[in-house]
């Protein structure tokens, strides 16, 4: 079990220092909007 532990901490460090699917993409032919009415920071949106 702490082989499999350790294997998370390390996929969890890693995509902190190199996150995926952030920013623009250079070649985009579309964009898109949207909102989200209940962020995770607020209180009592469960």
């Amino acid at each position: 079990m702490g082989e499999l532990r350790d294997l998370y901490r390390e996929v969890i460090l890693d995509s902190g220092r190199r996150p995926h699917n952030f920013g623009r993409l250079p070649d985009a032919d579309r964009h898109g909007e949207s909102f989200n009415p209940c962020p995770a920071t607020a209180s009592g949106c469960n």
